[in-house]
């Protein structure tokens, strides 16, 4: 066992080696988005890929996550990603937006305003599903391309790029995203 920082806690913790932020202040972690689409660390000068995932308990979600490489190594903890920068904690954030439970969207078969909602029917690999969001609540663009959206109960839709929909599709899903 190594002497470590977890990012977000005030004081050093006891973590395994690969939980090491090696000369890293706390203060200085960064986190992005690189030119590929992927949650990125910055360790030192460089900029490292990163997979962001939730740890138990669940139940507090901005708390506890593991950041770890491409090989399932922890290169960080973050004890409370609200001791982020902003830009940090929104990239975070959409990261594990993104990993999180998803509905994979294969055509889209209609979108309705309705009672100050919008109403969206589709179909995903498990079938056809219709679902609510509010008006104000637009498809956001996703690392590595495509969109997610959240509907009202908290299910996050995926939506593949819009070349790789029918064009049916593409029609209705134009005046929703960029």
């Amino acid at each position: 066992m190594t002497e470590s920082r977890s990012v977000g806690s005030t004081r050093a913790a006891r973590q395994p080696a690969g939980a090491q932020i090696e000369n890293e202040p706390i203060a200085r972690l960064a986190l992005r988005f690189g030119a590929s689409g992927h949650l990125e660390l910055r360790r030192g000068n460089d900029w490292v890929r990163v997979d962001a995932v939730r740890c138990f308990p669940w139940s507090q979600a901005s708390r506890y996550i593991s950041l770890r490489d491409f090989e399932g190594r922890e290169l960080c903890l973050v004890v409370d990603s609200g001791t982020l920068e902003a830009a940090s904690r929104w990239a975070l954030y959409q990261a594990l937006k993104v990993a999180g439970f998803r509905l994979e969207v294969t055509a889209v078969l209609s979108i309705e305003d309705d009672f100050e909602m919008r109403v969206w029917k589709v179909r995903t690999r498990g079938g056809e599903r219709s679902f609510q969001t509010e008006l104000d609540v637009w498809p956001q663009a996703a690392p590595g391309g495509g969109h997610v959206i959240e509907d009202i109960a908290g299910d996050v839709f995926f939506i593949p790029p819009l070349q790789s929909l029918d064009a049916r599709s593409r029609k209705r899903l134009w005046p929703y995203v960029e």
